[in-house]
């Protein structure tokens, strides 16, 4: 009776691979295309701040606004860095309690030893 239903869960779970397997292939590809695009506008960014650089000392009004620029610049840094910090904890704790929870090489021998 079980041979019935192992070809049909095999099946099913196969199906349930190949859908997530797409689902990450296309998120994949939508965040190449945005990479690309967003590479895009920082080259062209770039190029307008090597302009204004150039232009800073001669007209004050660019100066200003470099230097605002450059406060939110760290701004922005400063968030970006408590983001991808926030991003890691939970994956850092699950590694520490993890880690805990793994049997020492020292712990397996002394209890295998005892076994035999």
């Amino acid at each position: 009776m079980a041979e019935l239903f192992v070809p049909k869960i095999i099946g099913q779970l196969g199906d349930v691979v190949v859908k997530h397997l797409r689902e990450k292939v296309n998120l994949v590809m939508v965040v190449d295309d945005e990479v690309r695009n967003i590479s895009s506008k920082l080259e062209t960014i770039e190029k307008l701040l090597h302009d204004a650089e150039r232009r800073r000392l001669k007209e004050k009004h660019v100066g200003i606004w470099l230097e605002k620029l450059e406060d939110i610049t760290y701004e922005m840094d400063d968030v970006l860095d408590e983001w991808n910090f926030k991003i890691q904890e939970p994956k850092n704790k699950g590694t520490h309690q993890n880690a805990r929870m793994q049997p020492t090489l020292r712990n397996k021998l002394i209890f295998n030893d005892g076994a035999n």
